[in-house]
């Protein structure tokens, strides 16, 4: 899924990499909302996992969540990543839990944890101040940032480069849940 370029995403963005610490920014193009991470798969699988997303995506109407809060993982006493999260993301996490067990049918391995939608915006190689790190998460952390439209589902395929990573959408699949139409008879 695309992220919409927000002011405060982009000011927080700002803040983090100014902190001091040594960062792998992550490019604003390169922003996505990952709903299920594959691994390596065989190209000539591509098909099939489409097929897959297809049928999930028909159950599931556009939605629309609230960009919101900020934080990191592991966890603060081992940073290394920082992200900002989502609210009102209920249907989100249902979509991602529903192409989590749909993929079991093409043999990929159901996720053993609980999914946490975020957007991951710095990786971090070397925390040098930590309480300068986590006085900016902490201060983002209940800040409304903004809304994202989700109306689709994109298949991606990722080759890491010297230059970072490098992403191409393979296909992209509407969310579409139509109405059921009652006829009186």
């Amino acid at each position: 899924m695309d992220v919409p370029k927000l002011e405060s995403v982009e000011d927080f963005a700002t803040k983090i990499s100014e902190c001091g610490a040594l960062l792998n920014m992550v490019e604003p193009e390169n922003r996505h909302l990952t709903l299920k991470f594959l691994g390596d798969v065989d190209e000539s699988s591509l098909g099939d996992i489409a097929d897959v997303l297809r049928g999930v995506a028909c159950g599931f109407a556009p939605m629309l969540i609230g960009v919101s809060g900020a934080g990191v993982f592991p966890d603060r006493h081992y940073v290394k990543v920082v992200w900002i999260g989502f609210r009102g993301s209920r249907p989100l996490i249902k979509l991602a839990h529903d192409i989590d067990n749909a993929m079991t049918g093409l043999g990929f391995e159901e996720e053993g944890r609980e999914y946490r939608p975020h957007l991951t915006i710095a990786r971090v190689k070397a925390v040098r101040d930590r309480d300068a790190l986590l006085s900016i998460v902490d201060e983002y952390r209940d800040t409304q940032l903004g809304e994202m439209n989700v109306g689709a589902v994109k298949l991606m395929t990722s080759e890491l480069t010297p230059d970072g990573p490098l992403y191409r959408v393979v296909c992209e699949i509407p969310l579409e849940k139509r109405a059921a139409v009652i006829e009186a008879v």
